[in-house]
């Protein structure tokens, strides 16, 4: 230990413009590899948020336009079929104006106004594959598996890819006699032949579930390109990417333009993405970079102490046993810096950098700042191992006869 304090005395009273070098490298070091790591975890958190919160593409319909549901056709259907494959379409249409008078459940003659005042707008899920349309399984697995269906059957395949004039009624069982009884609503609809009348047209009902709003279910195709549509969602079973949303808005611009208004969404660009993903090794790589760099340093100055290696060499003392007291003064030099420099970092991360990347001051604890120095301490002892190795294996009557310190 003697020795090892003497020459980095030495090292540091003669060869003071190389010690300067070899602290600026060891504080780019700790620098590169923290700022690197809370650049990666900011992009990281980021990115979970963006996953969570970002899987639909939702339009409004702008002020003083109306989106009709032939326009609303015309358009998804182009859209890219790969882009329709990986979604499914949620969208409402007001319920069609009526007047009912006649008995309700009691006996007692009423007057039922129909309409957006009485009955919710009808609902559509649905989806396209390969320009067919299709019904949202989810929705039936729903309707299946919380037993809403009181009679009939769930909308099939068929009836929706062809837009047939079929319903699905809301409606209730009586508790006591297990009757099933459907709304008011919906009986002012129903005509004597169990049909009931959508549009000016007539569906058959081939289902009636437990609802508490007296909504029917129909295929969207079977509503009529005048009818009005609204509360567009285009909802994808993966996160958004940037093709597709630019499919989505673009299309919506060329078919049907100025009708819909679609929120911004902030998505990743791959350049973006590819660059954080590979920034750590990037990091890695700087850190060996400068490494090597104190290696050559270093390598510098056991060149100058070739002589004073060389007899010690002669009078006994094993390569090994110089190689670990120059990793010793490495170390000594190193760690201590390499600390200092994360110090040093840890208030400009919190005043100024965690203000540009808010995420970045919760990526960091005492468990990491550790590793990046048992990392950085690990690396620097690999690199200086194998150039002190080479340098040192010399023959010491070779080094002597070239002269030197």
């Amino acid at each position: 230990m003697k020795y090892v304090l003497h020459n980095l005395r030495s090292l540091i009273k003669n060869e003071k413009f190389i010690f300067a070098v070899m602290i600026v490298c060891v504080i780019a070091s700790a620098w590169i590899m923290a700022f690197s790591y809370g650049l990666y975890q900011n992009y990281n958190v980021q990115l979970q948020e963006f996953s969570a919160d970002n899987t639909d593409i939702d339009a409004t319909v702008n002020e003083g336009e109306t989106l009709t549901a032939g326009d609303f056709k015309r358009y998804l259907n182009a859209i890219d079929d790969e882009v329709k494959n990986e979604m499914y379409i949620y969208c409402k249409s007001p319920f069609p104006e009526f007047v009912y008078t006649g008995p309700d459940e009691n006996g007692n003659v009423v007057e039922i106004i129909g309409g957006e005042a009485s009955v919710p707008s009808i609902v559509f899920r649905f989806r396209i594959i390969d320009g067919v349309y299709h019904i949202f399984e989810q929705t039936k697995e729903a309707f299946e598996q919380q037993g809403s269906i009181l009679s009939g059957r769930y909308i099939s395949e068929e009836e929706e890819a062809e837009g047939a004039l079929v319903a699905m009624v809301a409606g209730h069982k009586d508790p006591v006699t297990g009757t099933i009884k459907r709304n008011d609503e919906t009986k002012a609809l129903t005509n004597d032949d169990g049909t009931i009348n959508i549009f000016g047209k007539k569906y058959t009902v081939i289902a009636e579930y437990q609802a508490g709003m007296p909504t029917p279910l129909i295929p969207f195709l079977s509503v009529p390109d005048e009818h009005e549509v609204s509360g567009v969602s285009l909802c994808f079973y993966k996160n958004v990417t940037r093709s597709q949303y630019d499919e989505i808005t673009n299309t919506a611009n060329e078919i049907i333009p100025g009708v819909l208004s679609f929120a911004d969404m902030d998505i990743p660009d791959p350049e973006t993405a590819y660059m954080y993903r590979n920034i750590m090794l990037i990091a890695a790589l700087i850190a060996v970079i400068t490494i090597v760099n104190f290696a050559v340093l270093f390598r510098y100055i056991t060149a100058k102490r070739r002589r004073q290696n060389a007899i010690f060499r002669l009078c006994g003392c094993t390569v090994g046993k110089i190689m670990r007291a120059s990793l010793a003064e490495c170390c000594m030099i190193c760690i201590p810096t390499f600390i200092i420099g994360i110090a040093a970092f840890i208030p400009v991360m919190e005043l100024v950098l965690s203000n540009i990347f808010p995420y970045m001051k919760g990526a960091y604890s005492p468990v990491i700042y550790l590793a990046f120095v048992l990392i950085y301490t690990v690396l620097m002892l690999i690199i200086m191992s194998v150039v002190l190795f080479v340098q040192l294996r010399k023959m010491p009557v070779e080094t002597l006869k070239r002269g030197g310190n």
